[in-house]
């Protein structure tokens, strides 16, 4: 039987970046995030420029009333405007 975090996928962002739903989910009693809302996701980046190395943490929120696809939409569009960093250097989580 599998356990209640093995039924539970990252949201793959099309760049390379994935979301940790996990912690959303659970306070949602295993829910898939979909409906129409408010969302916030917890950033933490690791960037290196100039010979220094900074850990970065920012909470985004989507518009109101955005699905959850629309969310990850803006979400993206943030990353790529305004954080120099890989994807694998970024940990993003969905805020429940």
């Amino acid at each position: 039987m599998k356990t209640f975090k093995e039924h539970i996928e990252e949201t793959e962002i099309e760049e390379g970046y994935s979301i940790d739903t996990y912690p959303w989910q659970l306070s949602h009693k295993g829910q898939t995030p979909k409906e129409k809302g408010t969302w916030a996701f917890d950033i933490t980046a690791s960037i290196a420029a100039n010979g220094m190395a900074s850990l970065e943490n920012d909470t985004f929120f989507s518009k109101a009333m955005s699905s959850y696809k629309d969310a990850v939409k803006q979400l993206s569009k943030y990353l790529k405007k305004n954080l120099p960093a890989k994807p694998k250097d970024v940990k993003i989580k969905l805020v429940p």
